[in-house]
């Protein structure tokens, strides 16, 4: 086979292979990445939606947000009354700034980030 007639070969072979994969017929320049964050990136974005990232309230008490149900929210994360039996069994105290950021850290490693879906809005 002559050099040329190899060189038309892979053309088209090559054409065949854009036009199966779609670059030939789509700007793949349009695709990007998803933006992708760390947890430390993420947790600080739900703190500051939650809480506007502090742990306590202008008169420097623990911010606390009562619920509808009875429940209330505390600090930081605005963890859940629920979860604090649990916090403390695993020794996370959720009303110190600390423990309220570990507790936080241990639920987003065990359930990701649907304990503040109703934040998601504004830090997704």
């Amino acid at each position: 086979m002559k050099e040329e007639n190899k060189m038309k070969y892979i053309f088209i072979i090559v054409i065949v292979i854009m036009v199966y994969y779609g670059f030939y017929y789509q700007d793949v320049s349009v695709y990007t990445l998803p933006e992708v964050r760390s947890k430390a990136e993420l947790l600080h974005d739900i703190a500051n939606c939650e809480s506007g990232n502090t742990h306590f309230a202008s008169n420097t008490s623990i911010l606390i947000h009562h619920n509808k149900d009875g429940s209330y929210d505390v600090g930081l994360f605005q963890i859940n009354s629920v979860w604090y039996d649990y916090a403390r069994s695993l020794g996370y105290n959720i009303f110190d700034l600390r423990g309220n950021e570990g507790f936080a850290s241990w639920l987003y490693e065990q359930q990701g980030s649907s304990p503040w879906k109703s934040s998601q809005r504004c830090w997704q």
